[in-house]
């Protein structure tokens, strides 16, 4: 073979081999820019993903402050009709203090004033029972501590230790739910005198 030929096959071996390499370049070329579509793909969605995950959050904090608002507000609309409707039945009552009032003392006999004074407080007793106010029954009842409150131990032989002898102020329940303890006077024991303690 003729040192020409030789550097024919030679020259095209280098162009095939060239040629291919080129191939391979834009192959990986292709591949890369193929790549790189798929990672700005991605990354768009992944931007879209976290803008709509904000946007619900917005929309759920607002929502919750609208909730929190509207709760507020129907709370206070319930205090203040619950505050109208024992005013309304309260309102008799001060009607009839400003006619005992009203009238000459002169007028008035002591008996009529103390009449006039309890018919007042019936009329008081019974509103607030129609709110479901309720008094405690203390007296001659054992000592509890869920609806009372000692303010003192008596010795007493008449009723049991423990029993409550007296009441201070009156206790009070709304519904079940205990709004004032009674304060009561409670019996405990007599001491034995022992032998000798005359003195």
């Amino acid at each position: 073979m003729s040192r020409k030929k030789k550097t024919e096959i030679s020259i095209n071996e280098d162009a095939d081999h060239t040629e291919m390499h080129v191939e391979k370049q834009q192959e990986v070329s292709q591949n890369n820019t193929s790549e790189d579509l798929k990672v700005e793909d991605v990354i768009l969605e992944l931007k879209d993903q976290i803008q709509q995950e904000q946007d619900k959050r917005v929309r759920l904090l607002a929502e919750y402050d609208n909730y929190r608002k509207r709760t507020q507000n129907e709370f206070a609309h319930l205090i203040t009709s619950a505050n109208a409707r024992l005013i309304k039945q309260l309102l008799p009552v001060l009607d009839d203090f400003d006619r005992l009032f009203d009238h000459n003392n002169k007028d008035i006999d002591d008996s009529s004033i103390v009449q006039g004074v309890e018919m007042i407080y019936r009329k008081l007793q019974s509103a607030m029972e129609a709110e479901g106010l309720k008094a405690i029954n203390a007296i001659d009842s054992p000592f509890d501590a869920e609806l009372h409150e000692a303010v003192a131990e008596i010795e007493n032989n008449e009723r049991p230790a423990g029993t409550v002898i007296n009441e201070i102020e009156k206790g009070y329940l709304l519904g079940s739910n205990i709004i004032r303890h009674a304060k009561v006077v409670v019996s405990k024991e007599m001491m034995k005198k022992t032998e000798g303690s005359n003195e």
